[in-house]
């Protein structure tokens, strides 16, 4: 069974690995477990070594997925190759 805190730098590796020049790679998860910030370091130490990868600024989430004031469910990376 796939798991997110074992298996997601596996898939964002390979994601990332065929991804074109230019390219976006999107990681969203609702995983109570991490914030985004954990989210975001899984993301970056799983890229590729020897290319370029510049992350790309979200907007914030909508109220429909968290309230003022509470830690926010949904969370999501937005990376760009080079």
């Amino acid at each position: 069974m796939w798991q997110l805190d074992r298996d997601l730098a596996d898939l964002v590796s390979a994601a990332a690995a065929v991804l074109a020049p230019g390219g976006h790679l999107l990681v969203s998860s609702g995983y109570e477990q991490w914030d985004a910030d954990r989210l975001a370091h899984v993301v970056r130490q799983a890229l590729p070594a020897g290319r370029a990868f510049a992350s790309v600024p979200l907007p914030p989430p909508d109220w429909d997925f968290e309230l003022p004031g509470e830690a926010p469910v949904l969370k999501a990376v937005l990376v760009q190759s080079g």
